[in-house]
C-alpha cells in the first residue's frame, strides 16, 4: 500500500511541479494543462483526473480499439491493424471533423505494461510511419503521441495522467 501512495503523490505531483505545463482549466477533479512542444510549435494536452473505476475495465476500454468511436471525439471507425504482443499492437482510426475540416486518418503504434509492484499503467502510442494511407479523401495524420500513466489509488479509484501531442496536418495552422 505504501508504493501505492508514494506513486500516486509522486504522480500527482509532477505535473504541479513542473513549471513548463500551465494550468487552463479545473472542474471538480480534472485538471487540464498546456505546453508548446519542446521541438515543436504544436500545443501540448495534459489532463488529470481521480476516476472511480477498477484497473482491469480501465485497461480494456484503452485495448480495445473498435470501441473508440464510444469515447474519442470524433472518432469513427476504429479498427486493430496488428496484434504485435501482449502490450503491444498497432491500430487505425479515421477523425471526422465539422464541414471546414477534410476528414483525417491516424495509424498508430501502441505499447504498454503495467509495473508489478506498484501496479501503476503506462501506455504510450506514436505514429505509425510504416502504415501507408492511400485513400484520397482523408488527410494522413503524421504527427502524434499519447501517454496515459494510471496508478491505482485506495478505495477502488484511479489517478490518470494523460498527455497528448498531435498535428492534424493539412491546411490548419499550427
Amino acid at each position: 500500500m505504501i508504493n501505492l501512495s508514494v506513486g500516486t503523490l509522486i504522480a500527482q505531483g509532477q505535473v504541479h511541479n513542473d513549471p513548463s505545463w500551465t494550468l487552463v482549466n479545473q472542474e471538480d477533479r480534472i485538471e487540464v494543462f498546456t505546453r508548446t512542444g519542446e521541438n515543436s510549435a504544436l500545443k501540448q494536452i495534459r489532463i488529470t483526473y481521480t476516476v472511480k473505476a477498477s484497473m482491469e475495465h480501465t485497461m480494456a476500454l484503452l485495448s480495445e480499439v473498435p470501441l473508440y468511436a464510444d469515447w474519442v471525439y470524433k472518432c469513427d471507425p476504429s479498427y486493430r491493424l496488428q496484434q504485435i504482443s501482449p502490450g503491444e499492437f498497432s491500430y487505425c482510426i479515421t477523425l471526422h471533423f465539422s464541414f471546414a475540416l477534410e476528414e483525417r486518418k491516424l495509424a498508430v503504434h501502441s505499447t504498454s505494461s503495467t509495473d508489478p509492484i506498484t501496479g501503476v499503467y503506462y501506455s504510450r502510442s506514436v505514429t505509425d510511419t510504416s502504415v501507408v494511407i492511400t485513400r484520397d479523401q482523408f488527410i494522413h495524420i503524421f504527427e502524434f503521441e499519447s501517454i496515459w500513466n494510471i496508478v491505482p489509488r485506495p478505495i477502488g479509484t484511479l489517478f490518470i495522467d494523460y498527455q497528448a501531442l498531435s498535428n492534424l496536418g493539412g491546411d490548419i495552422p499550427i
